[in-house]
């Protein structure tokens, strides 16, 4: 049986290339888990950031509140420390700044400042949602993000970048989150202006832009909604590197989503459509696993998964306790969305958290030497892959695998032997990725 296999790392270890920051968003599952018992928040700060033990992100994006009003849902409307220009409370956001906090504790890499919507004063409406950004307002709006980047260095927080504009082609009218529109005539000065006053402040922090929806060629940072094929990526990417003069392209935000074409919807290699059936099962976590290895081939230095954790499982825990096993939802993790009445803390693993960890801990960031290939039997038949050096790339006997399948998670299981031509005969299981370890 022929198997549909994704070597991510092996070529890109010939060219030399360096592997992404690999992260998750912040937004907005930390005011609901404000209310969770202090274990089980310890307990998501373990899974998402220790670098050793758990899946160690090398990202966390903390979205700064607009301060929510105007928002009609509460959990994605997170306060601002704004209080008028100038004045500030910096108490505000507990539930998002201990998050925060924990990030820069569990030593990940790069902590990123992201923004939905400035404060209400900047706005065109006076509120957190549907309104531009006021032109006349930008001055203080910069000096509001250098301040908040000030005072977190001034706590032992480092921002190491901030983004002042979160798909600012939507106004976000329908106001079910945070958002505000930067028409493109405004967007350049944010962006000078913002990097000229961090400079001015002695920060050290670097501004990235400007985090559009769709694959369109708007500044160096992006997002993926329009699932663009592989070619049409690489070609925006590569424009975007050589107008700018070589600065690396960011992918900042991906998730939620399903086969293009129903005949596609066991096929994990199917072309995607943006989809509100999100699949915490082995299908969506290769399909996952076929998006990273597609980055890769693009060459962005940076990988953002959309949501951390995820309440949209789509069904009733209380009324049947497995329903989250289905396919339901979009986070690395799940909570129980009626927690407060069913006191239910439980914290779900989704099989995408899986997989994703075998490229932070395959693929660490700025890694360049092959000590590890990470490989994926996309079908649904058990089969064997064969893997040969050869060139520049001989194979050396493993010193641990790890698989991720339909029944197993992160799991080590027993290395294959080298053979004496130099190849080694991997048994894959349906549906599974697996890890290779090299000394």
């Amino acid at each position: 049986m022929a198997v549909r296999l994704v070597l991510t790392l092996v070529p890109l270890l010939l060219l030399g290339v360096h592997y992404p920051w690999r992260g998750a968003s912040g937004a907005w599952w930390t005011l609901d888990l404000a209310l969770y018992p202090d274990d089980v928040r310890q307990n998501v700060s373990n899974l998402l950031l220790n670098q050793t033990s758990g899946l160690g992100l090398t990202d966390y994006r903390y979205n700064l509140g607009g301060g929510g009003v105007g928002v009609t849902t509460w959990d994605r409307a997170p306060e601002t420390p704004y209080v008028s220009d100038g004045v500030y409370n910096w108490s505000a956001d507990a539930a998002g700044t201990y998050y925060l906090k924990e990030a820069a504790l569990q030593g990940v890499p790069v902590l990123t400042l992201f923004v939905n919507s400035a404060p209400i004063t900047m706005t065109s409406n006076n509120q957190s949602c549907g309104g531009d950004l006021v032109t006349d307002r930008i001055p203080a709006y910069v000096q509001y993000l250098t301040d908040v980047v000030s005072h977190w260095k001034s706590e032992g927080v480092e921002f190491t970048h901030v983004s002042p504009m979160n798909e600012p082609d939507d106004t976000f009218g329908s106001c079910n989150q945070e958002g505000m529109q930067v028409v493109p005539q405004q967007r350049a000065e944010v962006v000078t202006t913002l990097a000229a006053s961090l400079k001015a402040a002695g920060l050290s922090t670097q501004v990235i832009s400007d985090e559009s929806s769709d694959t369109i060629l708007g500044g160096n940072c992006h997002h993926l909604y329009d699932f663009a094929s592989a070619a049409t990526q690489q070609e925006v990417f590569e424009y975007g590197r050589n107008l700018s003069g070589g600065v690396p392209t960011w992918f900042t935000e991906i998730c939620c989503y399903n086969a293009a074409n129903s005949n596609d919807s066991d096929n994990p290699l199917a072309t995607l459509t943006y989809s509100s059936q999100y699949d915490p099962t082995m299908l969506s976590g290769l399909r996952m696993a076929h998006i990273v290895g597609i980055i890769h081939l693009c060459e962005d230095s940076h990988w953002d998964w959309w949501t951390a954790l995820s309440n949209e499982i789509g069904c009733t825990l209380s009324s049947n306790a497995t329903c989250w096993d289905g396919i339901q939802s979009s986070g690395l993790l799940y909570y129980d969305p009626d927690y407060s009445s069913s006191q239910n803390y439980d914290i779900k693993v989704t099989k995408r958290f899986s997989v994703l960890k075998h490229f932070t801990k395959g693929a660490p960031v700025g890694s360049i030497r092959p000590y590890s290939i990470v490989a994926l039997n996309a079908q649904w038949n058990t089969s064997s892959i064969t893997l040969s050096g050869g060139g520049t790339f001989e194979l050396t006997q493993p010193v641990a695998m790890y698989r991720t399948s339909v029944t197993e998670d992160y799991a080590e299981v027993q290395v294959p032997t080298l053979s004496a031509n130099g190849s080694l005969v991997v048994d894959a299981p349906e549906m599974s990725i697996f890890t290779l370890f090299f000394q």
